[in-house]
Parts: structure tokens; sequence; C-alpha cells
């Protein structure tokens, strides 16, 4: 199993994800349920995901899990899943972001 040093991993945090696929948000392989801190699996935290499905899944070597479920072995601690908005109200996200982070 591929293990990757802390400051080579995927870092995930604080982030806002729209998807649409359905099907597992996050899939490795490599990933031992077991104990998914390895470093094969990204560093994930605190995510806003909208997602068409309204479930969040992920793939942790032969497990599947739930948000709850992966929150119990320490993974996306914080993140919340909605079902994903009509275009009006993404595009009124979008532009709450560019206002509090780009605009001077």
């Amino acid at each position: 199993m591929a293990q990757f040093a802390p400051a080579r991993q995927d870092v995930w945090v604080n982030e806002t994800c729209f998807a649409g696929a359905p099907g597992s948000l996050y899939s490795t392989d490599s990933c031992d349920p077991a104990n998914p801190h390895t470093g094969t699996l990204p560093v994930l935290a605190n995510n806003t995901l909208y997602l068409d499905s309204g479930a969040y899944e992920i793939k942790c070597g032969g497990a599947t899990w739930t948000l709850a479920e992966a929150n119990a072995q320490g993974v996306d601690v914080g993140t919340t899943v909605s079902p994903s908005p009509n275009t009006t109200a993404i595009l009124a996200i979008a532009m709450a972001f560019v206002r509090s982070n780009l605009m001077v």
C-alpha cells in the first residue's frame, strides 16, 4: 500500500463542492478501512457538499461508509451534505464567495 508523507497528501478542508455524479464521492482502493489515516486517503474535514443524490458515500479499500460512518473513523469530520440547490441558489453562493474573498 503506497503511503504519502503528510506534506504530500491531498487536503480538502473548508471547501464547498457541487457534485452531480452518482456514486462514491471519494474512492481509494489503497485505503485501509482499519486504519484510514495511513496517508493513502486525502485529509478531509469541514467541507460543505451539495450532492445531487443528497447522500455521501466514501470507499476506503473494501469498505463503503456513509458520512456518519466516515466521521466515526475520524474522516471528514465537520463536513455537511445537502441536496444540490437550483442554478439560482448556486450562483448566489458563488457570488457570496466572490464578494467575501475576492473583491476589494
